[in-house]
C-alpha cells in the first residue's frame, strides 16, 4: 500500500531532490573550509554542534547523491540526452566533496580509527563515480571535464584516507617509535651521565648569539638542540615548537623518551619565563592538532604540493572545457548554474585550501628561510586556543536546583538525572580569560618543582603529591589533614569550598594576583570534575558519592536557613562559615563514618587558612599542584582529545610539566636505564 502523496509532490520531488542534495554538499564543504578550524580555539557548544552536524552531513549526503544520480542515469539509460552527462560531471564532484576540505579529516581522535572504513568507500564511491561516467560513454561531451574532476577526486580522497591513518593510533605510534629520540636510542647512550651530555645536547646563551634558529646545525640524533626561547620571535618559537612535537609526539601513545630529550628540554624551560614557555607550547599543541585532525601531515610533503598543483590545473582544465561546451549545447540554465557553482567553488576551496596549508604551524615550523619575513603578523599573532576556562562552583551548584529548577527531581525517575545536571551546569556556568598571572602562577610553581628534582625517585615523588609539597612547610602543618585524609577527588573539593568561602570573606580584595588565580582555578577544577569526569577518572575515586553527600548536606542547611537562589550565595556562605567548627569537630567526625559530606570540613579549612598571613599564596600553590597532579597523571590520549574542543589549560600544564622533566615517561626511563 502506497502512501496517499499528491502527485504534485511527487512531481516536485523527482525534479528537485537531486538538485537539492547538489547544493546541500557544495555549501557543506563551504561550511567546513570556513569554519572547521575554528574549533581549535572556540568553545562555543552551538559552534561545535554545527561544525560536528556539517561534518557528518558532508560524507553522508554526497554518497547518497551518487547513488542517486546512477538511479536516474539507469531510469534514463535508453533515453541518453546532455542532462545525463550533465549527471556524470557531478558524480566526479561529488567524489571530491568526499574528500573533504584540508582543515577537516576527522572531529574526533575516534574518527581516525575507522581509515580502513575510509579505503573500502574510496573504492566502492570511485567505482560508483566512473560507473557513472560510463553510463554516458560514447555520446558524453563532457567526459574529458568528468575524468580530469574524477582524477582530482580519487587523489582528495586518497589523501584524507592515508591523513587519518597517519593519524590512526596505528599509524601514529609508528611515527612515533621511528624517532630517534624514542627509547631505542636512549638505550645506546644511557651509560653517558647526565653531567657529561649536557655539554653535548644544549648550546649555552653566548652560543646562541653567534648562531640564530635558522643557521643551527642539524641535529644529531637522539639529540635536542634549543636556543633560549626568551630571545626568540614568533616564528623561531615556531621551529622550536616544531623541534620538540618531533621528538615529545610519542607522549600520546605512551612512549618512554629519552633522557637527552628530557635534559635539553628541562634546561630550555628552566631558563624561559612563563611568556616564551607557553607560547612554545601553544604552538606546539597547535602542530599536534594539525596532525591529528587535518590533512597537513600528509599533504606537506613535496608531492603533496606537486598533486595539489597539477589536481589545479586539471581543474582549471575541467573549467574552461565546460565553458567552450554549454555555449553549444541546450542545457537547463538551473543545471548550468549549479555546474558553475560546483567548479568555481572547487577553484576557490582548492585555492583557499591551498593558503591554509602553506600557512599552517607545521609547515611554517617545518621549513626554515628569510621567506618568513614576509609572512603576515596575522598569521603569526592569531590564537591557537580559546585561552579560556569555564567556572563553576559548589554552592551555586546546590542553589541552581531551586525556584526555577522545581522539576528538577523529577527526571531523576526517568534514570536521566546526568543529562539534566549538565544541561543546568552548562546554563549556569561562565567562562573566564586565562590570564598573564594564572600562567605565570602556573610556570613558576612547576618550574620551582623541576629545579628540586634530581632523579627518577623525585620525579615519581612529584607524580604523586596532591597538595602534600604546597604544605610541607613546618608552618602549615595544621592543614595538612586537608590532604592526608582523603582522596584527591576529596581533598579538590575540600579546598573549592573553602576558597569559595575565604574569597567570599574578601570580596574587597579582588584585585590581588592570588586572590583572583585561586578563584579562577577553583572554580575551573570544579567544572571538571563535574562535567568531564570521564576525563579525570584515574584520580576521581568515589567521587559520585562524595558530590551527593556534600550536596545533600548543603540543601539541608540551606533549606534551615531559608537559603533558595542563586541571589542568596553571599549569605549562604556567611551561614556556613558562622558554623562553630570548634566545638563541633569532634561531632563532624563521628558523622563521616555515615556521610562522606565535606561541608563542615571545609567551613573548619576555610577559618584555618584565614588564620594565615599568606593563605592565598599557600592556597595558589595548592591549585596549582592539584591541577597539576590531574594533569600528569590522566591519560595522554585525553589531552590530545581536548584540542578540537578549544583547548584546556591542564593541557597546557600537563606539557608544560613534560618539558620541565617530570613526566612519568622520563621516570620510566631513568629506573630501566639506571
Amino acid at each position: 500500500m502506497e502512501l496517499p502523496i499528491p502527485k504534485s509532490v511527487k512531481k516536485l520531488w523527482d525534479a528537485w531532490h537531486l538538485r537539492v542534495l547538489i547544493i546541500l554538499s557544495l555549501f557543506l564543504q563551504v561550511f567546513l573550509v570556513s569554519f572547521s578550524s575554528q574549533r581549535q580555539r572556540s568553545k562555543s557548544i552551538f559552534l561545535l554542534i554545527f561544525i560536528w552536524s556539517a561534518y557528518l552531513l558532508a560524507d553522508w549526503v554526497a554518497a547518497v547523491a551518487i547513488g542517486v544520480i546512477i538511479k536516474t542515469q539507469t531510469d534514463l539509460c535508453d533515453q541518453p540526452n546532455m542532462g545525463d552527462d550533465l549527471l556524470a560531471f557531478w558524480a566526479s564532484f561529488l567524489l571530491l566533496h568526499l574528500g573533504g576540505p584540508d582543515s577537516i579529516t576527522s572531529y574526533a581522535l575516534e574518527d581516525n580509527e575507522f581509515w580502513l572504513r575510509h579505503v573500502l568507500g574510496l573504492f566502492f564511491q570511485g567505482l560508483a563515480a566512473a560507473y557513472s561516467i560510463y553510463l554516458t560513454l560514447p555520446t558524453n561531451k563532457l567526459w574529458l571535464p568528468a575524468i580530469l574532476v574524477f582524477i582530482v577526486g580519487i587523489f582528495k580522497y586518497g589523501e584524507r584516507t592515508y591523513a587519518l591513518y597517519l593519524a590512526s593510533f596505528d599509524g601514529f605510534g609508528a611515527a612515533a617509535s621511528r624517532d630517534s629520540s624514542l627509547r631505542s636510542s636512549s638505550q645506546n647512550l644511557s651509560t653517558e651521565s647526565t653531567s657529561t651530555m649536557m655539554p653535548n645536547t644544549i648550546r649555552t646563551s653566548s652560543q646562541i648569539q653567534q648562531a640564530s634558529v635558522e643557521t643551527m646545525a642539524t641535529p644529531v640524533p637522539g639529540v635536542l638542540w634549543l636556543p633560549d626561547l626568551k630571545h626568540l620571535n614568533g616564528m623561531q618559537q615556531l621551529e622550536v615548537a616544531y623541534k620538540l612535537f618531533g621528538h615529545f609526539k610519542g607522549l600520546i601513545v605512551d612512549t618512554y623518551l629519552s633522557l637527552q630529550v628530557r635534559t635539553s628540554s628541562q634546561k630550555a624551560f628552566l631558563e624561559a619565563d612563563h611568556m616564551s614557555a607557553f607560547k612554545v607550547i601553544e604552538y606546539e599543541l597547535s602542530i599536534l592538532y594539525e596532525v591529528l585532525h587535518t590533512k597537513v601531515f600528509a599533504a606537506r610533503r613535496r608531492i603533496g604540493f606537486t598533486f595539489r598543483f597539477i589536481g589545479f590545473c586539471f581543474m582549471l582544465g575541467a573549467f574552461l572545457f565546460f565553458l567552450l561546451t554549454e555555449k553549444h549545447d541546450n542545457l537547463d540554465k538551473f543545471d548550468i548554474t549549479i555546474t558553475y557553482a560546483l567548479v568555481i567553488g572547487a577553484i576557490v576551496l582548492d585555492f583557499v585550501s591551498f593558503v591554509q596549508l602553506l600557512s599552517s604551524d607545521l609547515t611554517l615550523g617545518a621549513h626554515n628561510g628569510s621567506w618568513k619575513r614576509y609572512i603576515p603578523s596575522i598569521i603569526e599573532k592569531r590564537s591557537r586556543w580559546s585561552e579560556l576556562i569555564f567556572q563553576y562552583n559548589m554552592i551555586s551548584y546546590c542553589l541552581d536546583e531551586s525556584p526555577m529548577w522545581v522539576i528538577y527531581k523529577l527526571p531523576g525517575y526517568f534514570r536521566s538525572r546526568g543529562t539534566i545536571d549538565k544541561i543546568k551546569i552548562a546554563l549556569f556556568s561562565s567562562s573566564e580569560k586565562v590570564t598573564e598571572e594564572v600562567k605565570e602562577l602556573v610556570f613558576n610553581e612547576l618550574k620551582r618543582k623541576s629545579e628540586n628534582v634530581k632523579n627518577a625517585q623525585d620525579v615519581l615523588t612529584v607524580s604523586v603529591q596532591k597538595g602534600h609539597s604546597a604544605l610541607s612547610s613546618p608552618s602549615y602543618s595544621k592543614l595538612q589533614w586537608s590532604v592526608k585524609m582523603f582522596e584527591y577527588s576529596e581533598t579538590v573539593l575540600l579546598w573549592h569550598l573553602a576558597t569559595e568561602l575565604c574569597y567570599h570573606k574578601e570580596k574587597d580584595k579582588l584585585s590581588t594576583k592570588p586572590t583572583r588565580v585561586c578563584k579562577l582555578l577553583s572554580d575551573y577544577m570544579f567544572y571538571l570534575l563535574l562535567m568531564q569526569p570521564s576525563l579525570l577518572s584515574p584520580v576521581l575515586g568515589n567521587w559520585n558519592v562524595v558530590l551527593q553527600d556534600t550536596c545533600a548536606e548543603a540543601n539541608r542547611f540551606f533549606h534551615k536557613h531559608k537559603i533558595s537562589s542563586r541571589d542568596d550565595h553571599s549569605k549562604a556562605c556567611e551561614k556556613i562559615l558562622s558554623i562553630k567548627t570548634e566545638s563541633d569537630k569532634l561531632a563532624v567526625a563521628i558523622k563521616k563514618f555515615k556521610s562522606k559530606s565535606l561541608l563542615f570540613d571545609a567551613c573548619f579549612l576555610a577559618k584555618e587558612l584565614q588564620r594565615l598571613d599568606d593563605q592565598w599564596d599557600v592556597m595558589a600553590r595548592m591549585w596549582v599542584e592539584l591541577m597539576s597532579y590531574a594533569a600528569i597523571n590522566c591519560f595522554p590520549i585525553v589531552h590530545a582529545q581536548q584540542l578540537g574542543k578549544g583547548g584546556e589549560l591542564w593541557t597546557f600544564t600537563w606539557l608544560l610539566l613534560n618539558h620541565l622533566g617530570l613526566g612519568l615517561q622520563f621516570a620510566y626511563n631513568f629506573k630501566t636505564d639506571s
